[in-house]
């Protein structure tokens, strides 16, 4: 299993890295989108491959929806809280600029532009990438780690590291910022049975209020 782990992170690392190397390259508009598809569709054939289900990394419903629902708000009021009292001191220590919304400079005041913004949220970013980075991803590295609590713990501060890097369009803010979000969405996820869908809700719903904001004139913190 250890070895089947490995060879399962090493084809989606890779693959997703080729992707934005070769999106940039070639000028493709969203080459984070783009790897975040390759992603989960690699993911997927890895779990096909292995006669594994989606439900194996997550992708299920939660044993109750109102106990899912107070997730949701638990794992949101975590991420205002951790910009607070985490990002926000780091960011003045280390004089940190503000997040770079460049690449969202067209969203201001353009209701289309928008809409498709909150498409992408609640799609590749929402379903995607928890799919690919709390769901598949996580459990590839715990179990190439050997297992057990110390293992979780290490595969959730791993796969939040690199849900940072994924960000780093934003500026070290913005990294450090997303790397804070995949280790509450990770916790989360391990605290909570293992269910996707929570976080999958919370996670469009922290963006679409980012999109909302920058969308009305604001810049979000």
């Amino acid at each position: 299993m250890r070895k089947r782990a490995l060879i399962d992170l090493l084809i989606v690392v890779v693959g997703c890295a080729a992707v934005i190397l070769v999106g940039q390259r070639v000028g493709l508009p969203g080459p984070g989108s783009w790897m975040v598809l390759a992603g989960v569709l690699l993911a997927i054939w890895r779990l096909a491959s292995a006669s594994q289900s989606l439900a194996t990394v997550g992708l299920r419903a939660p044993a109750r929806w109102w106990v899912g629902l107070l997730w949701v708000a638990a794992l949101y009021a975590a991420v205002i809280l951790g910009g607070l009292f985490i990002v926000a001191p780091l960011a003045r220590a280390y004089g940190w600029r503000a997040l770079d919304l460049s690449r969202f400079s067209g969203l201001s005041g353009d209701a289309r532009v928008l809409a498709a913004y909150l498409a992408l949220a609640w799609t590749s970013a929402a379903i995607g990438e928890e799919f690919l980075f709390r769901g598949f991803l996580l459990a590839r590295i715990e179990t190439a780690l050997g297992g057990g609590t110390i293992a979780a713990a290490a595969a959730i501060a791993i796969q939040a590291a690199l849900f940072g890097v994924g960000h780093s369009y934003l500026g070290m803010r913005g990294a450090a910022t997303a790397a804070m979000v995949g280790l509450v969405f990770g916790i989360g996820f391990w605290l909570n049975g293992r269910s996707l869908i929570p976080l999958m809700i919370a996670h469009g719903l922290t963006d679409t209020i980012s999109l909302l904001a920058i969308y009305a004139g604001a810049h979000p913190g």
